[in-house]
């Protein structure tokens, strides 16, 4: 589905945890990622009992409906209307993305590692979370 919503890789990249992807059955982690840690990692995924170890991570969207009962695709975000939930949730991502680095400076490169692991963007989240 990945590859679906975003064929050019610009928006996810290689950054999909997929329930396959797990250490737990039945649960996503975010103990399978490398670099990110979960102060500052924004999980979106429309199945909210598979992330229970990172509520605080979450927006959760509705589920996604790719393909008509025809099998036909419908559109890139799931949706055969203009404003789809891939689209609403682009928008959320790009007022939080502002927020945080009105909140967090970039600071200068010799205290990049200590930014990296200190900041916390989960308490942005909270007016969007369902």
């Amino acid at each position: 589905m990945g590859r679906l919503l975003d064929p050019r890789g610009k928006i996810f990249k290689s950054r999909i945890v997929s329930k396959d992807d797990s250490t737990k059955e039945n649960r996503k982690n975010l103990d399978i990622l490398s670099g990110p840690n979960e102060l500052n990692t924004i999980i979106v995924d429309d199945t909210k009992r598979v992330w229970k170890k990172n509520k605080k991570n979450l927006i959760w969207i509705e589920k996604y409906n790719y393909f008509t009962e025809g099998g036909h695709f419908l559109n890139k975000d799931g949706s055969d209307d203009e404003d789809g939930a891939l689209e609403s949730v682009t928008e959320i991502l790009q007022v939080v993305h502002k927020m945080f680095f009105e909140y967090y400076p970039v600071p200068s490169p010799d205290e990049l590692n200590e930014y990296i692991k200190s900041v916390d963007a989960r308490p942005l989240l909270q007016g969007f979370l369902n």
